[in-house]
């Protein structure tokens, strides 16, 4: 068993590596962004021109307003459907009966299905 300087000591030791590691790694990551800085070789090997070549064939002129377009016509089929419902609710401290109105939202196209499953009231 240690006593309380035992844990100060391995709690000391603990920072000290922990530091040290920090330390390291600053070194080795600040030397390899400092050499990247202000040549002609890009960071990482990453840059705009290397990128050109390889998005040759992408048709980007096809998603400039097609997607929102497309997306606009499926939302009123899902939209949410919302209806304020009050319901009596028994309980609480006093045992006594209050309304508690809540909201109570669906799906547009499930509303339709529920609707359409429904016997017609005759």
């Amino acid at each position: 068993r240690r006593g309380a300087g035992g844990v100060a000591e391995e709690t000391r030791r603990s920072a000290a590596a922990s530091a040290a590691l920090l330390a390291v790694l600053g070194l080795l990551g600040g030397a390899r962004a400092a050499r990247a800085v202000g040549k002609s070789k890009p960071l990482f090997g990453l840059s705009g021109a290397n990128d050109v070549k390889n998005l040759d064939g992408y048709n980007f002129e096809g998603l400039s307003g097609g997607l929102e377009a497309k997306m606009s016509q499926g939302y009123d089929k899902v939209k949410p459907v919302c209806q304020e419902m009050s319901y009596m609710v028994n309980g609480g401290s006093r045992l006594s009966e209050n309304v508690a109105t809540r909201v109570v939202c669906d799906r547009a196209d499930l509303i339709k299905d529920k609707d359409a499953k429904k016997p017609a009231k005759k």
